[in-house]
């Protein structure tokens, strides 16, 4: 090889290590849009969730007549409508949409599925721990009920409160319930009438609010 021809060579290789500098120091190109950072995703609205965890909405199937029931396992006041409730239901059948609340947020799936079991109780029960139930039903102890109706794209509550007036008061029950509010109330519904009764409070065990006003 002549002297001017390495001379060349060397030439061309010191060029194309400044080249492959050079594109070193060039800015990298962007990041396909598959690795770039996703967007940063708003927290889910807070919901009622199945036994299994799964967010539930009470409100979203076709039934006319939605009837929310809040319990409290530990409230014996509440656990003593298990047979009245147990009636209720089967009197209407599928013809209203019925969900048992358990709003305690301490209450997990076994401890309800075991409750359920122990009483007679049949479903779909649902939990409340952020209370989102609760306060669309304005309900305040349990055991209580609310009662919904289809009003266009969306429900209107017609009905919260006492299930009967059977209890008075702590402590203080009668025989036999003289008034069935809920009953009523779930009837009137599905006629397409406003229930008589207006919003009666129930008595029973308080509900801690876990929602701002």
């Amino acid at each position: 090889m002549s002297g001017s021809t390495a001379a060349a060579r060397r030439l061309r290789l010191v060029a194309l290590a400044i080249a492959g500098a050079l594109g070193c120091d060039e800015t990298p190109d962007a990041a396909p849009a598959s690795e770039a950072a996703a967007p940063a995703v708003a927290p889910a609205e807070p919901t009622a969730v199945d036994l299994n965890g799964a967010p539930v909405d009470p409100f979203g199937g076709d039934a006319k007549a939605i009837a929310l029931v809040f319990l409290g396992r530990d409230c014996p006041i509440s656990n003593r409508y298990a047979p009245e409730l147990a009636r209720i239901r089967e009197g209407f059948g599928k013809d209203v949409a019925w969900f048992l609340v358990f709003p305690d947020p301490d209450d997990d799936a076994a401890a309800i599925e075991r409750h359920l079991a122990e009483y007679g109780l049949r479903g779909p029960a649902i939990r409340d721990p952020l209370h989102v139930l609760v306060k669309k039903s304005a309900v305040h102890v349990t055991p209580e009920s609310a009662v919904f109706v289809r009003d266009g794209g969306g429900v209107k509550r017609v009905y919260a409160g006492r299930i009967d007036d059977r209890w008075v008061d702590y402590g203080r029950a009668r025989p036999a319930a003289r008034t069935h509010e809920l009953a009523d109330a779930i009837t009137a519904a599905l006629a397409g009438l406003a229930p008589k009764a207006s919003d009666v409070p129930g008595v029973g065990c308080p509900i801690d609010d876990l929602l701002p006003s």
